[in-house]
């Protein structure tokens, strides 16, 4: 028998939140429902599984706007009378500001709260946070959630230290890591590849593309046969392509690209790369599963020491990591690779079997049902 879970997230099947999605699909003990204000389109989850307050009507953004704005019983009524329904046997809340929304939803149905953290939502800066609403009512609500949060998940240890730094007892907070699907064929080899260093992420300040285009530079100055490729989409498209076009000979900018594009870039290309760094607003990599895809096709990482970064790849051994925002050094590290075939090939294997033996969603998903089972026996003793 199956039991029943909740999965919340304030818009339910974003394109960009298939990390909530695709381990909550492959659950074997438990069934998610998923929860939110609103609803998405880009994945595809049954409609019986999705439980929004906008399910349109004429008081569909009444609804949604009580939901989301308004803390209290007064914003739950007409989604906790479905949900009590399913009997369910936890929440899980994604995202820190959002968590708030189901404090008075979990205590309605007399479950325990999962409050799991992401990025942004643990490391964002005070001063930052003082100027954006629901960042601030985050901070404002924390004792709140200190309190009654059963456990608070993360993406990585470094986002474990961050959220203890928020204040929550040491004893609620774990690490669980959210794989990717096993492996399926050996990589292709450095033969039958093509010099391409790729980039792969949205083109704002976080993902530190102005730092690859600048090593770029110095690369294609020894090598100019190496091509950047820089795949995404974001609010610094246009001030990079211009730096790219001052300062390269070989480019490619090809936008948003779709889930078998980014398969096929990652196996096509010799290095990946996307030098993350810390925003001035303190936005961070909580893990970084774009690394893990890419080692997961056997192409090496050269990246940065940030963040969740030194978790998703081993220095030395899948990839080479070097300081944030140093353009010589991550064209020191790109032309290693490049020149060096067999450190290249031990990369390329290390990082393929590293995330067949560490990353293998469906053995993570496992170990998360067991965390749900430990809850769920604790919760009834208590």
């Amino acid at each position: 028998m199956r039991h029943n879970i909740l999965i919340y997230a304030n818009k339910v099947a974003q394109s960009s939140e298939t990390f909530i999605y695709h381990p909550a699909l492959k659950m074997q003990r438990y069934k998610p429902y998923f929860v939110g204000s609103r609803r998405g389109a880009a994945i595809d989850v049954d409609d019986e599984r999705v439980i929004i307050a906008n399910g349109g009507g004429r008081q569909a953004r009444i609804k949604q706007r009580l939901f989301t704005m308004l803390f209290g019983h007064n914003g739950v009524p007409f989604l906790a009378k479905r949900l009590q329904k399913l009997n369910p046997r936890l929440i899980q809340a994604h995202f820190g500001p959002e968590s708030i929304n189901v404090i008075p939803l979990a205590e309605k149905l007399s479950v325990p709260l999962i409050v799991y953290y992401h990025g942004f939502d643990a490391t964002a800066t005070k001063e930052y946070s003082a100027t954006v609403n629901y960042l601030q009512r985050h901070i404002d609500k924390l004792p709140l959630l200190h309190e009654k949060a059963t456990l608070v998940l993360t993406q990585s240890d470094f986002l474990r230290e961050r959220v203890l730094a928020l204040g929550y007892p040491p004893h609620k907070v774990r690490t669980h890591y959210i794989g990717v699907e096993p492996p399926t064929q050996a990589p292709i080899p450095r033969s039958q590849r093509k010099p391409i260093v790729l980039f792969l992420a949205r083109l704002v300040e976080k993902k530190g593309a102005t730092y690859l285009i600048d090593a770029m530079r110095i690369v294609q100055q020894q090598f100019p046969e190496l091509e950047l490729v820089i795949a995404g989409d974001g609010i610094q498209y246009d001030e990079l392509h211009q730096q790219a076009k001052a300062q390269l000979k070989n480019f490619r900018f090809v936008g948003w690209q779709s889930h078998q594009d980014v398969y096929e870039w990652m196996q096509r290309a010799l290095v990946f790369s996307v030098p993350s760094i810390t925003a001035e607003n303190g936005d961070s990599e909580g893990f970084g599963m774009v690394f893990i895809e890419a080692q997961r096709v056997g192409t090496p990482v050269v990246s940065t020491l940030h963040g969740g970064i030194v978790e998703s790849v081993k220095h030395n051994e899948t990839g080479l990591l070097v300081p944030e925002r140093s353009s010589q050094q991550l064209a020191d590290a790109i032309i290693r690779l490049y020149k060096d075939e067999q450190l290249w090939n031990e990369f390329s294997v290390a990082g393929y079997e590293r995330v067949k033996r560490e990353f293998d969603i469906n053995m993570l998903v496992a170990k998360l049902e067991e965390i749900y089972d430990e809850l769920c026996s604790n919760w009834r003793k208590s």
